[in-house]
């Protein structure tokens, strides 16, 4: 994954960026049982706009915050930001 997005002119964001489309797909594995179909299409959705354009909006987040709550967006984040810390140093 080091050199995956290193044409990117800000490297670390955008790694940030995939790693938390990722985790939100972890996310939906994880939990696609418990989840209503369209909270799940939702979701997935936005996801799939962080990964088209590359960078995750105001919007973006906020969207995802109805879904799965600001905690748990967090824990994500943190989480995809943990797994990217490496790679970019």
């Amino acid at each position: 994954m080091e050199n995956m997005y290193s044409d990117y002119p800000n490297k670390k964001n955008s790694n940030l960026v995939f790693a938390l489309a990722y985790e939100l797909k972890q996310y939906l594995k994880t939990n696609a049982a418990r989840l209503d179909p369209d909270t799940y299409d939702n979701i997935n959705y936005w996801r799939g706009g962080i990964l088209s354009q590359g960078k995750i909006s105001d919007e973006d987040l906020s969207e995802i915050i109805e879904y799965i709550g600001a905690e748990k967006l967090q824990e994500l984040i943190e989480l995809a930001s943990s797994k990217t810390a490496s790679f970019n140093n």
